[in-house]
């Protein structure tokens, strides 16, 4: 398998992308399967849509900005991978999916308790989700969301990482909440 660098993905420009490490873990952590039906929501690039493909899974990414959707579009063909990408916004455009086995929600727009319960409703059961978040506040309100509709396994990992540069300076990232569950 194959993992993209991030250098390898055409940008936006202020598209944002999850970084590999975090990219890395996250897409670990759902134990996405060939066959499962995955969500990635505010998927950006679509660096965590175009991992998942490549993982065998049946990929839905939901991006509101148009330029993102162009994005996800050009990092399909780039990879050589089939995404179904729709452009809308959450929680409404999630009505037009077929319910997920997994999800990655990367961003909310400030929907994020609305489209965590349309999630929750058209997840299978012993889905897998999991949430990136650089703020305290959206973390504890996904974390308590969580407990609230009984995930199991709901835990937290906060990573930050650094990476040096071609002088060896190590240029820090921020720091990344990742938080998982599974619905019972």
């Amino acid at each position: 398998m194959k993992w993209i660098r991030d250098e390898e993905f055409a940008r936006g420009g202020k598209i944002p992308m999850t970084k590999f490490e975090t990219r890395v873990l996250t897409l670990t952590l759902l134990n996405i399967g060939a066959g499962d039906v995955f969500w990635d929501i505010g998927a950006g690039t679509g660096s965590i849509a175009a991992q998942a493909a490549l993982l065998g899974a049946e990929v839905h990414a939901v991006e509101r900005e148009a330029e993102g959707a162009d994005v996800i579009q050009q990092n399909a063909a780039k990879f050589g991978v089939h995404l179904h990408v729709l452009r809308g916004v959450a929680p409404d455009a999630l009505a037009l999916l077929p319910d997920c086995a997994a999800c990655f929600l990367g961003g909310s727009g400030g929907q994020l308790e609305a489209i965590t319960r349309a999630i929750h409703a058209r997840m299978r059961p012993g889905g897998r989700l999991a949430a990136n978040f650089i703020t305290p506040e959206n973390f504890a309100q996904f974390t308590s969301l969580l407990r609230e509709f009984a995930y199991a396994n709901v835990q937290t990992r906060l990573i930050q990482t650094a990476v040096s540069d071609e002088r060896g300076m190590f240029r820090g990232q921020n720091p990344v909440f990742i938080v998982t569950g599974i619905k019972q």
